[in-house]
């Protein structure tokens, strides 16, 4: 069945396995806590429709998931049943629509301090979704609270965990798990927040996790500026996607053409990579930046 999301992905065989180019998975890591009202709102607007467009105008193959973290409550030591909703990769873009729609926003009784369930929530992405092996991985974290032992500790509402988060992540150790995944982390902070004083701890250790990944960091004070930066990465990510599938064809043909055979198995001299950046249309920096996305989703 056609998903409806789009695709004609164009396959093909590496090794002996066979692969899509066009695969991409995308998580919606989003806390959905009373104050992200606004934007779920928002997305259950207009965000089906802007994946629909980028997908179809780039033959992407996509699947979406939705992972929705909120914060603990009295006892950590008992499972808060409603710290995470962990709704499962779907190409269906009708079911991402009904998902967006049940989502409910509150928080949890006994959260006395501002920090969140961040790391609970990108662990989830993590460990609890079936990602396709060497699909386009991208994860968007979107919250208005910084993680927990991350540094929220001035008054008011200081941190409840602020020697170690109930996960036993660090942010260096969440970075390096994303990055064991093949994961480019794309944050957004919603900003300024009910608690601004902990507005610079989100900000600092949203922006780690989008740096060391190859995503990229951005605020914005509604849910409307929201949802436009949201449409920012998707036109971003999927252009990314576009250019590495046309570099990987080109690059495929030009060795082919040259009798060096598979790939994988040969080695291009810098005039080929000139030529095959010139064929596609982008810089040798940006064909640079494609091999390396390539080589993360390991593909090359």
């Amino acid at each position: 069945q056609t998903s409806p999301y789009t695709v004609c992905a164009r396959t093909h065989r590496l090794d002996g396995r066979i692969m899509s180019i066009s695969q991409m998975d995308l998580v919606f890591c989003v806390d959905v806590t009373n104050s992200m009202s606004p934007f779920i709102m928002k997305c259950r607007s207009c965000l089906v429709q802007i994946l629909e467009h980028f997908a179809a105008n780039t033959r992407a193959d996509l699947r979406v998931a939705i992972v929705g973290y909120r914060d603990y409550g009295v006892d950590v030591d008992s499972p808060y049943e409603d710290l995470l909703e962990v709704h499962p990769f779907t190409s269906n873009s009708s079911e991402t629509r009904a998902t967006l729609n049940r989502l409910c926003c509150f928080s949890p009784r006994g959260n006395s301090d501002a920090a969140e369930a961040v790391f609970a929530g990108l662990d989830a992405c993590l460990n609890r979704l079936e990602w396709r092996l060497q699909s386009f991985h991208v994860i968007v974290l979107v919250g208005d609270a910084p993680p927990h032992a991350c540094g929220a500790n001035p008054y008011p509402f200081p941190d409840r965990f602020r020697e170690r988060d109930p996960t036993g992540h660090t942010l260096d150790t969440m970075i390096a798990a994303a990055e064991d995944h093949g994961c480019f982390l794309y944050s957004l902070g919603m900003l300024p927040s009910v608690f601004p004083i902990h507005d610079p701890i989100l900000e600092y250790s949203f922006s780690a996790l989008s740096n060391a990944t190859g995503g990229v960091y951005s605020s914005a004070q509604n849910a409307d500026v929201a949802i436009q930066i949201v449409e920012k990465i998707s036109q971003k990510v999927f252009g990314e996607l576009e250019q590495d599938r046309a570099l990987w064809e080109e690059m495929e043909l030009a060795m082919q053409s040259l009798s060096l055979g598979e790939t994988t198995n040969a080695v291009p001299t810098p005039a080929l990579f000139s030529h095959v950046a010139r064929q596609i249309g982008v810089t040798e920096q940006a064909a640079n930046e494609s091999v390396a996305r390539l080589q993360k989703r390991n593909i090359f």
